[in-house]
């Protein structure tokens, strides 16, 4: 990196007058930053996931299908595999079986492995190999998995096998020199493509230069590669041999100097233990400093020199820095409606709903966003928290005194803009800050949106950290209810996690099992989809498809949904889109007429008016969902339509609105192409209809309206107002969200309003049916209520009204895949389809359901009691028969017992019930007396009875921990104070040794610091002595997982188990330093509730409160520093690019980010002398045409066993001509028997072979009687259409594609079509013939 820097500086063609610098950190193995060089897997490629991600070594997506390709190429069909078991070998190996897969490949085994597994999963993996039938191994492994496992192959002298390998080893040459190294003799594989850089090598072997630009590193290598122990020893031997001729020539006074200043050199390493403080940086610079000079006053005579430098490196040893200011980067936003008062609130509206999008020249700055399309609706929504202002502003009983303003932002519907324009309102728009202590306090206590849920989670992300609270009155994803991720968001519309649900109940009450569903692709469609299929799994539901849609969609995938639904059986469709993605996809819809579904749908678009008017409405007549519950609020609407006041206070967007309304102009200086008439400013509103005066949406302006009151209260209740109020808020944000999320007050309209613990309020949803008028227009007629807060059974009530269907009908749709079976036939799930789709099929003989048992039984029981006193009867013991009968009916009923959920009563209710009846049944059809009722007994007992008291017993001996004090309180804290651990070999004679430790421990004394801190305060905890017990992690997860539970049972031999609840005998654990033995830990003390604090565990995964509940952290989670990685690459205009290197090499990233793939094909062949050469023998890349891409010279190759031969590894060989292939039970497509044809039957090559000759038989003779006798014409037709059958199945042949799979089709309908008809044709001929 270095040396690329250092010729780009030097370089006159790239960046004139620029030059570069660097900052490089050491991320000690944790995570990577923006380019990698190295990072291979084909899952960093998702864009979604990993936005700012891009790589200059190509994607194992490449490689895998390359690799698939070769092994075609060479004919090999039967191999086994082997891969690493992380995310390298996992997923490459994944892609790798689904290209072989599509070439004919098959898989004998694929077996997972890492360099620690244990000896008994190396054993597996020989033990497979041995046994296996392919000649050839996929190794998808990294250079040091591969490493550890040929020496266990070396062991056993496993060699014979054909390798093909990945760029993790194949060219590795530590691997080709190794101990095992002839196993991998002749093995074949892909590699970087071979690369000169001139000048890299001599660059990197002049590390000198580095000493400049971070002394610390470069003190790490040099101590590293020469050692102080050098210096010290060379020192020694100087003065042992002090007298001697050639030391005293070297002028030995300096010499020893120079020797003592180079050991002082080395130990200042030494200072950099422990955490930095004031003393211990000063004392940094200036004995490195010192000994520095002493060293160059030993080497050369720089008196002065010296001592100047002495005095310049004390000088800035002991000088602080300025004190750091930050400043504002590009230039303040300023908002589009603004107005000063006591308290300013802020808000988020997209006043239009899209941009210009201008080329960067990258001459100047950027030019700020230009925003386009106004958007009426953000205009209502934001006159709706303008009202709630004005009200609250006039109201006497609501912040008394005090005077609420507002900065209200236009985000452009930009999700960049939403979040640029949230920390103007966080940071007040000042030039520059100063970094201080004093915790951060935004400029605004509380921010109003937004209106969409992607944009709401970026901003939410960004603000969360200073807790400054923002509500959202239409932002519905269920994503947003996560208060790890977003800590400070509220909302006064309800989450999608209940629209999902009630949308499950409500298709089940209606009965419909087999349904479509399509989503918008964002988090508002996917998150609520994915809730409802869950849902709807448990009740039973089954999804046919789920599509995704968005409005900017290429048409191909419109087409794609188009013909789904075409082709599908379901004739109910759940709509989970936003109102523009609707919008859309209906015009589509109705351009194909797709009419005749029922639709259920969202409150995004159930409601929405313009829809309802728009291009393709009646698609949607009959429409059922989920709308906002209705609202209004008085005033509101009148106040809406006076938009003047506007004027007062954004005269820019008032103009803006006013021009856009009436088509005029404010002033002349516009110059446009048309001409317009100027504004007035006196214009009449109420003559003109568009969205603007459409007040469907009033239950969304009544969420902004909730939202701005909760902020109000919260308000008052923090400023303690009672007549007059504080007017400063000298509160933390905190306070402020803490007071907002308990909040609970009523609206003039009587609602209630609060939030529950995700910030989310409760959830109604009125049920709404489109109903077409006789005008043509849409009704929105509400036919019932789903109320979240009442029990389940109680939350959907739907009215007793006449409902419209699809095609106007008043019958409720049937959307099944199977219907109920009838009595006497049972269910049999159809192959491949999910568990609603099945066939009914008669029960066996002698076999009859549950509910036709029990009725027989209680009709043979009421027969045997109508006629109890005849004598057949009595002749049958009546009192025994009934009994039976009685024991009978309840066994069939015992399978009620089993509906509902289970719980502890139900359980033991069913073992009990059917025990007690089995039972009778035993005893009333023979004649068991004491062994019947002792049986009886012993169910019984069995039932209701519990077991004794469990006693646990701690296995192996007990942990100590490493550092131990007692105390009033025991904190426990683990660290791996060594970093490995040595691999003993377990005898199995005695119980094993416990881990032997190796090497590394600041932090376990940050914590006794606190510790100690804390005792000796007075103001925390007084009277307590807190004590601590610390563990030694040895770096090993399972040994942090062992001396975890050593914590929390306090190593207790014996335990007995009760019902009260498990408390540890510690009350927190501090540690581990990484994430994934936080994860394991967690998962085992997570259920007793113990709290464990990491203070360097960063990932994400740590956050899900479901896995790791009681897991904390000190450190920010990983989530955040992706985010602001990808924020800060977008900021910079990281986009594209496409060069070439001074080598000729061309670079470019495609859109994962990813570069063009290009590998060598590496063959290992053994020289002479014992080494291994990797020899080039052809290239594979991506970026050319399928068949091209894999090219391999003709060379001689090596391969396994030092064969010239290329290996043959098949599960079964070619059949031969007259045979046929039966596949072999249980084993891949690729393993089949060959078995001779039936009799009259033979293969399409023969087919050919022999319609061909008959047919150059008759024509060679078609002048013989014979030929004509037989109608020659018809019989060279029908010789001539067999040929083409029995030719259509090479058509088959490649991989399938749209036209190939046309083709099949058609060919073959049509060859056979011909065939039977000359057949029929014939046949008729002769007939008419013999009629003759």
């Amino acid at each position: 990196m270095l040396f690329a820097i250092e010729e780009i500086n030097n370089s006159t063609e790239i960046l004139p007058g620029i030059t570069l610098g660097y900052k490089m950190y050491d991320v000690c193995g944790s995570i990577a930053r923006a380019v990698s060089h190295f990072a291979t897997c084909a899952c960093l490629s998702d864009k979604i996931k990993y936005p700012s991600f891009l790589r200059t070594i190509p994607s194992d997506y490449y490689q895998s299908r390359a690799l698939a390709q070769m092994v075609k190429h060479f004919g090999w069909t039967w191999v086994g595999a082997i891969r690493s078991n992380d995310d390298y070998g996992n997923n490459g190996m994944a892609i790798f079986k689904d290209t072989a897969t599509q070439l004919g490949i098959c898989l004998e085994y694929s077996l997972p492995f890492v360099r620690t597994d244990p000896p008994e999963q190396k054993q597996k993996i020989i033990e497979t190999i041995k046994g296996s039938t392919s000649k050839v191994i996929i190794a998808f492994l990294n250079h040091m998995d591969m490493e550890v496992l040929i020496e266990e192959f070396a062991h056993h002298n496993l060699k014979g096998h054909q390798w093909v390998g990945t760029e993790g080893w194949i060219s590795d040459s530590q691997i080709a020199i190794a101990k095992g190294n002839y196993i991998l003799e002749g093995s074949i594989g892909l590699a970087i493509r071979k690369a000169h850089v001139t000048g890299l090598r001599e660059f990197m072997l002049d590390v000198k230069p580095l000493n400049s630009s971070g002394n610390k590193l470069f003190t790490e290598f040099w101590e590293t590669a020469f050692g102080a122990c050098l210096t010290a020893t060379v020192a020694l031997i100087f003065f042992r041999h002090r007298n001697t001729p050639i030391v005293k020539a070297n002028n030995s006074e300096l010499s020893f100097l120079l020797l003592f200043s180079l050991t002082l050199c080395f130990l200042c390493s030494l200072t950099f233990i422990g955490r930095p403080s004031d003393w211990s940086c000063m004392l940094r610079h200036t004995a490195f400093g010192i000994t520095f000079v002493l060293c160059m006053l030993s080497t050369q005579r720089w008196s002065e020199q010296g001592l100047a430098l002495l005095q310049l490196l004390l000088v800035a040893s002991f000088s602080k820095s300025e004190e750091r200011v930050c400043s504002l980067m590009g230039e303040p936003e300023e908002p589009q409606l603004f107005k000063t008062g006591d308290i300013i609130l802020g808000g988020i509206f997209s006043f239009h709903s899209s941009w210009k999008n201008i080329e960067s020249t990258y001459v100047h700055s950027p030019l700020p966003l230009q925003c386009t399309s106004l958007n009426f609706r953000a205009f209502q929504f934001a006159q709706a928290m303008l009202f709630a202002i004005e009200e609250i502003n006039n109201t006497t009983n609501l912040l008394p005194g005090i005077k609420l303003g507002y900065k209200i932002y236009d985000a452009c519907g930009s999700t960049a803009r939403a979040v640029r324009v949230a920390l103007s309102l966080m940071n007040g728009n000042e030039g520059t800050a100063t970094m201080s202590e004093k915790p951060c306090i935004g400029s605004v206590p509380a921010i109003i949106g937004l209106q969409s849920s992607s944009p709401s989670m970026a901003v939410a992300t960004v603000i969360g950290p200073f807790h400054t609270p923002m509500v959202s009155y239409f932002a519905t994803c269920a994503c947003l209810s996560n208060k790890v991720r977003y800590p400070s968001f509220l909302r006064t519309i309800p989450s999608d996690y209940y629209q999902s649900r009630a949308l499950a109940q409500m298709v089940k009450h209606f009965g419909w099992t087999w349904l479509g569903a399509i989503r918008s692709n964002n988090d508002y469609g996917n998150n609520g989809m994915a809730t409802f299929i869950e849902i709807a799994t448990q009740l039973g539901i089954c999804v046919e498809y789920s599509l995704p849609f968005f409005r900017t969609d290429p048409p191909e995938q419109t087409q794609k949904i188009i013909e789904t639904i075409k082709g599908s059986t379901s004739k109910v469709i759940i709509g989970f889109l936003s109102h523009m993605d609707m919008d859309v996809l209906i015009e589509e819809f109705a351009h194909h007429n797709l009419t005749g579904f029922q639709w259920v749908g969202t409150e995004s678009w159930i409601s929405d008016s313009p829809i309802a008017i728009g291009k393709g409405h009646y698609i949607l007549d009959g429409s059922i969902g989920l709308a906002i519950r209705k609202a209004d609020v008085t005033g509101l609407r009148e106040f809406m339509l006076d938009v003047k006041p506007l004027n007062n206070s954004g005269n820019k967007l008032f103009t803006e609105f006013w021009e856009t309304t009436f088509g005029c102009i404010f002033s002349n200086i516009k110059q446009t192409g048309e001409h317009l008439e100027q504004c007035t400013g006196y214009e009449d509103l109420t003559g003109i209809k568009n969205s603007f005066h459409d007040m469907s949406l009033m239950s969304i302006f009544n969420n902004v309206y909730k939202g701005v009151y909760a902020v109000a209260h919260t308000l008052h209740s923090i400023l303690g107002c009672e007549e007059r109020c504080s007017n400063t808020i000298a509160s933390h944000p905190q306070a402020i969200l803490q007071h907002l999320r308990n909040i609970k007050f009523k609206t003039k309209e009587g609602e209630e309003v609060n939030f529950n613990e995700n910030g989310d309020p409760a959830a109604k949803y009125d049920i709404i049916n489109w109903q077409p008028k006789k005008d043509g227009s849409v009704e929105f007629v509400t036919i019932g209520l789903y109320d979240a807060s009442l029990p389940e059974d109680k939350q959907l009530h739907i009215d007793n009204l006449t409902l419209m269907w699809a095609n106007n009908s008043k019958q409720v749709p049937i959307s099944v895949c199977s219907g109920t079976c009838a009595l006497g036939t049972r269910k049999v799930l159809q192959k491949g389809k999910p568990v609603c789709c099945y066939d009914c099929i008669p029960c066996a003989e002698g076999e009859v359901s549950n509910t036709t048992g029990a009725c027989l039984t209680a009709t043979v029981a009421f027969i045997f009691f109508r006629h109890r006193n005849t004598p057949i009867v009595k002749a049958n013991n009546s009192e025994l028969s009934f009994l039976l009968l009685f024991s009978l009916t309840l066994c069939f009923l015992c399978s009620l017992t089993f509906i509902g959920r289970p719980s502890d009563w139900s359980c033991i209710f069913r073992h009990t019930a059917f025990g007690i009846t089995f039972v009778l049944c035993m005893l009333s059809t023979q004649r068991w007396s004491e062994q019947g009722l002792a049986l009886l007994q012993l169910l019984l007992v069995a039932s209701f009875s519990k077991s004794e008291e469990r006693v646990c017993s701690l296995m192996g001996e007990p942990e100590e921990p490493q550092l131990f004090k007692t105390g009033d309180i025991i904190l426990g804290g683990i660290f791996s104070f060594h970093s490995s651990w040595k691999n003993t070999e377990s005898t199995y004679v005695h119980s094993p040794l416990p881990l032997q430790c190796t090497r590394a421990f600041q932090f376990a004394q940050s914590m006794l610091f606190a510790i100690e801190e804390i005792n000796n305060s007075t103001d925390l905890l007084p009277g307590i002595e807190l004590g601590y017990k610390i563990y030694d992690a040895c770096g090993s997860i399972a040994r942090a997982v062992r001396v975890a539970l050593s914590l929390i049972n306090g190593n207790e031999e014996t335990a007995t188990t009760f019902e009260k609840p498990c408390s540890g005998s510690v009350p927190a654990i501090m540690g581990e330093t990484s994430s994934s033995p936080c994860m394991a830990i967690n998962t085992v003390i997570g259920p007793f509730h113990t709290p464990m604090v990491s203070h360097f565990a960063t990932c994400a995964c740590l956050s899900n409160k479901v896995k790791y509940p009681s897991f904390l952290r000190t450190i920010p989670s990983d989530y955040y520093q992706s985010r602001a990685l990808a924020q800060m690459v977008k900021h910079f205009g990281w986009t594209w690019i496409r060069f070439k290197t001074k080598e000729g090499e061309e670079v470019y990233f495609n859109e994962d980010g990813d570069p063009a793939a290009k590998y060598d094909i590496i063959n290992w062949q053994p020289k002479k002398d014992g080494s291994v050469e990797f020899v080039t023998i052809g290239l594979y890349d991506a970026s050319l045409p399928e068949d091209k891409q894999l090219h391999l010279d003709n060379l001689t190759l090596s391969w396994a066993n030092n064969s010239k031969q290329v290996p043959i590894s098949v599960c079964s060989g070619t059949c031969a001509l007259g045979t046929r292939k039966v596949l072999q039970k249980g084993k891949p497509v690729c393993c089949y028997d060959c078995i001779p044809c039936a009799e009259g039957e033979f293969s399409n090559t023969t087919g050919v072979c022999l319609t061909a000759t008959v047919a150059f038989i008759f024509f060679r003779h078609r002048n013989t009687p014979i030929v004509k006798a037989n109608n020659s014409e018809l019989s060279f037709l029908l010789l001539f259409s067999l040929t083409l059958c029995f030719l259509c199945s090479l058509t088959f042949i490649g991989r399938p594609s749209d036209w190939s799979c046309m083709l099949r089709h058609t060919a073959f309908g049509i060859t056979f079509v011909l065939s039977f008809v000359v057949l029929i044709s014939r046949e008729i001929v002769c007939q008419d013939v013999e009629v003759a």
